[in-house]
């Protein structure tokens, strides 16, 4: 089974094999992929957020000048003609930077990291890979207590 997510240039494959899962990416600063026992599969997860804070930043800066540069023509009852320009500038920065984010649950695993993108895949996911988990640990317990390894 395979299940694939993408959200703008990042791409994220999860590949279910019987024994072990694929976890490759794919996204601008480079791409790989990790082999994992699904044992080896961590419960807890941390989140992490990747969105552009210098273009959300510069936003708030051109919505504060916008607003400063609309309530100088107001106050000195000049033409309101243009006058919103940076306003409107800077709404669509931070809206664009708002829309553009993504974000993660980061499983720490000893053999890397696996980034699961908070999208409609995520629980999918997630839950295949802790009912391979909890499956793969009972037969590791049962083939202890039997004295046979697989």
């Amino acid at each position: 089974m395979e299940i694939v997510q993408k959200k703008r240039s990042v791409k994220h494959t999860f590949t279910f094999e019987k024994d072990h899962f694929n976890f490759a990416y794919k996204d601008k600063s480079g791409s790989g992929d990790t082999d994992f026992n699904y044992a080896d599969f961590p419960k807890k997860c941390i989140i992490k957020i990747e969105q552009n804070d210098w273009l959300r930043n510069v936003g708030f800066l051109w919505i504060a000048l916008g607003a400063i540069q609309l309530g100088y023509a107001i106050y000195s009852q000049s033409s309101l003609s243009g006058q919103g320009f940076w306003l409107m500038v800077g709404l669509a920065c931070v809206a664009w930077t708002h829309f553009s984010k993504v974000k993660y649950s980061v499983y720490q695993a000893e053999r890397g990291n696996i980034f699961v993108i908070q999208n409609k895949e995520h629980d999918k996911i997630v839950n295949e890979l802790n009912q391979r988990r909890s499956a793969q640990l009972l037969d590791l317990f049962c083939a202890t207590k039997s004295g046979h390894f697989s």
